[in-house]
């Protein structure tokens, strides 16, 4: 029997999953940078699978997008459909400064984050009658720049909240993305005259388009980053959030 609970204790501590009352971060001082940076990223591997009732935290790492439709460039045109996108890897964002402004009322912070980005896809040559699908996957780096105004409202137990408002972000591509697809899919382009004339033609132009997707991508999944902590400040107090934090 000693076994058998210690094995159950042993599952139950690896599970990603945690209960809803168990501390979501280390408390820190409110101009410790590297201490906010820490709690951020703790925050964000604690709840990557989900948190229940009282946070109502969505799973968030992988992510799920809805299907998206693009234009290609250049002749002939073609349409690309994704489907059951996901994005791996925003529990992993390395976040560099972090400034919380008290006067200002704002949050401000960078990042850097790695995607791992998967879909199927169908490519439609328009006027050709020739289709191909098949499983991409691509690797997105961006750095992202995020700020968001915070006010401070008070529950009727007394606790004091942190309001985050919506944010604003502006990202850059920190590297080209290069697209796999899965064996029959590659061979297919590989073979197709029209598509080696679009990559020798438009060469320069795909490469753009793919650093714009890198950030459309980040620009859809980030919100669900700064979800976590609008949530998680619902229920948590700046008491749970600062170690210092004394009310004016």
């Amino acid at each position: 029997m000693g076994y058998l609970c210690l094995k159950l204790f042993a599952v139950l501590l690896f599970c990603s999953n945690i209960t809803a009352y168990e501390r979501l971060l280390t408390p820190c001082k409110q101009t410790d940078s590297v201490c906010l940076r820490t709690s951020c990223t703790e925050l964000l591997n604690r709840t990557c699978k989900g948190v229940g009732e009282p946070y109502n935290i969505a799973p968030f790492d992988p992510l799920e997008l809805p299907p998206m439709e693009f234009t290609g460039i250049g002749e002939p045109v073609t349409k690309i459909n994704m489907r059951k996108i996901k994005v791996e890897g925003l529990k992993d964002m390395m976040l560099g400064e972090l400034i919380l402004d008290p006067v200002d009322k704002t949050i401000r912070f960078n990042a850097t984050a790695v995607y791992l980005f998967s879909a199927g896809i169908k490519i439609d040559f328009v006027g050709k009658e020739k289709n191909y699908t098949g499983f991409a996957m691509t690797t997105l780096k961006t750095s992202v720049h995020v700020q968001y105004p915070f006010s401070l409202d008070r529950d009727e137990n007394g606790g004091l909240h942190l309001v985050i408002h919506p944010e604003t972000s502006t990202c850059e591509p920190m590297e080209t993305p290069v697209f796999t697809y899965c064996p029959n899919l590659t061979e297919k382009l590989n073979n197709d005259p029209d598509v080696k004339e679009m990559r020798e033609k438009y060469k320069t132009e795909i490469m753009e388009v793919n650093r714009k997707f890198a950030c459309t991508i980040s620009d859809l999944a980030f919100p669900a980053l700064i979800d976590v902590f609008r949530k998680a400040s619902k229920i948590m107090t700046m008491q749970d959030y600062f170690l210092d934090f004394k009310e004016e």
